[in-house]
């Protein structure tokens, strides 16, 4: 586990626009989360109230039983239930021992509201996935 994991935030291309100032805030509002191999930590048709941060492993993401992909260190799970409160699009398990940072939906929205280079970064975030998404319906 890196010796701070909240330090990785300046690296993750979500936050790469942040300011020193709104990176403190954001960190702020994260816990961090030790998670071992095999750990399902989000299960498609559940309602979710956390978004994570991958600081270190790698997850399974999984839509209808099928593994559609993989996500590491600097990925981003779980935004689209706590922006628009709705049942998670897959299921996520844990591949190897992860470290994550967890926002809360109150916490993530106020973030979101509250620093601009996070809404445009955010935004980009999920035109990319509507694109991956059109050209591989499977994906998530």
């Amino acid at each position: 586990m890196p010796a701070d994991p909240r330090a990785e935030l300046k690296n993750v291309r979500l936050f790469s626009e942040c300011s020193k100032d709104e990176l403190r805030e954001i960190d702020r509002l994260a816990d961090t989360i030790e998670l071992e191999a095999g750990t399902e930590f989000v299960t498609q048709g559940h309602y979710g109230h956390a978004a994570y941060l991958v600081i270190e492993g790698e997850a399974a993401v999984i839509r209808d039983g099928d593994k559609v992909g993989t996500i590491g260190p600097g990925g981003t799970i779980g935004e689209l239930s706590v922006i628009e409160p709705g049942p998670r699009t897959a299921t996520v398990v844990a591949e190897t021992k992860m470290t994550v940072l967890a926002f809360n939906s109150p916490e993530f929205l106020t973030a979101v509201e509250d620093i601009p280079a996070l809404s445009r970064s955010l935004l980009r975030s999920l035109a990319k996935r509507l694109r991956e998404l059109d050209d591989n319906p499977l994906a998530c």
